[in-house]
């Protein structure tokens, strides 16, 4: 498979080492997680499935997909690893 090939579909873990490696840094990217549906009156409902290059984007969509969000659990996590980054309520970190 020629690199055209698989830039045409990389699943996300390739996409991220390649653009490691294009760009000579660690890429970190982050994704929501909740057990609950996220849903917003004016965010649309992929901007819960997106996966973001700024932590503090992904918080701030987090928190609107959910009425409260120190009662109802929504995380941010590490798109590479799983690590949980941020979670709204009083639990500790993994």
């Amino acid at each position: 498979m020629n690199l055209t090939e698989q830039s045409a579909a990389p699943d996300s873990v390739s996409a991220l080492e390649l653009l490691s490696v294009a760009t000579g840094r660690m890429v970190v990217m982050f994704r929501i997680e909740s057990d609950v549906e996220l849903s917003s009156d004016w965010l649309p409902a992929g901007a819960f499935t997106t996966v973001y290059a700024s932590r503090s984007v992904a918080v701030a969509t987090a928190i609107e997909g959910v009425d409260d969000p120190a009662e109802v659990e929504v995380r941010v996590v590490d798109a590479a690893t799983g690590r949980v980054v941020w979670r709204s309520t009083a639990e500790e970190f993994e």
